[in-house]
């Protein structure tokens, strides 16, 4: 098994609907390649992990880098793993607004991710840092 966790920033001009969709075809396309992983946006901040088969997982995130609706695309971690971060979520999508503390904190999987953006409190406040961590 492998595992990416990426930022990137979503272009302003893509509305809810097509949010959506990208969900929703993100999830039947993970669910048929055994991927599991969660999306939380806040503003157009995106903060992501995917998790599954090596070739599945590479074939998405390529598909996800050559999206031109996400810019400032950055890969902070991609390596095997034993283990599931988000056991059971074809992709779990959170739209990041300041009630989704709670929620992020009491899952392990959702907080151990919003590390890669310096914690669950400063990515649900602020979103991902202007600059890049020099140390993830």
């Amino acid at each position: 098994m492998f595992r990416i966790v990426y930022t990137s920033r979503l272009d302003p001009a893509i509305g809810r609907a097509e949010i959506e969709a990208i969900v929703a075809r993100a999830q039947a396309r993970n669910k048929r390649d055994g991927i599991t992983g969660a999306w939380l946006m806040r503003g157009r901040d995106c903060l992501s992990a995917l998790e599954g088969p090596p070739k599945a997982v590479r074939e998405t995130t390529e598909q996800i880098w050559d999206d031109r609706r996400h810019s400032e695309f950055r890969l902070h971690e991609m390596k095997p793993t034993d283990d599931r971060h988000f056991e059971g979520w074809d992709l779990e999508f959170v739209d990041v607004d300041d009630q989704s503390l709670a929620r992020i904190e009491a899952h392990p999987g959702l907080s151990w991710l919003c590390r890669f953006a310096g914690g669950a409190e400063a990515f649900v406040s602020q979103g991902l840092p202007s600059e890049p961590d020099p140390n993830s």
